[in-house]
């Protein structure tokens, strides 16, 4: 059954057969549903299930205007193994401009296995950092002088 095979070829369950879509960004905006078919199956001898261009919303737009696409879209193939070859190259060229695809995250993941954005503070230079074990602790510059008036002292 699908949900075995699906666990058993190492594919990430909880995804399950979503991860067969695809993001493409950077879409020339003379790009159309067809073209972008006709790329991925053409150059990956695959079968399109659907492509998805995404088009301005409706009341962003002036009565009577034409929604314009906004340079990306979705596009679902059913085979895993031509999406991972597909997202690996990455970077492709569509209609003559360059691309980018990648694993469309599942809705509500966003940004799933991607670098997950506010990490970039872990590790950094004030943990562990500059100020620990300087000049003025035990053993520093400064701690011998203090011990040599023993004796002195006013009383």
């Amino acid at each position: 059954d699908l949900v075995s095979s699906l666990v058993s070829s190492g594919i990430n369950a909880e995804y399950g057969e979503k991860n067969t879509k695809m993001f493409v960004g950077g879409l020339s905006l003379n790009s159309t549903e067809d073209s972008i078919r006709q790329f991925f199956e053409s150059n990956f001898n695959c079968q399109v299930e659907s492509v998805d261009l995404i088009y301005q919303k409706k009341d962003q737009l002036e009565p009577g205007q034409e929604p314009r696409p906004r340079g990306f879209g979705f596009v679902t193939i059913n085979d895993f193994d031509v999406v991972d070859r597909i997202c690996v190259i990455r970077n492709h060229k569509i209609d003559g401009k360059e691309v980018e695809v990648k694993k469309a995250a599942p809705k509500g993941k966003s940004n799933a296995g991607g670098s997950g954005r506010g990490d970039r503070n872990q590790g950094g230079y004030n943990q562990g950092g500059y100020n620990r074990g300087g000049y003025n602790q035990e053993g520093g510059y400064n701690k011998r002088r203090r011990n040599n008036n023993k004796g002195g002292g006013s009383k």
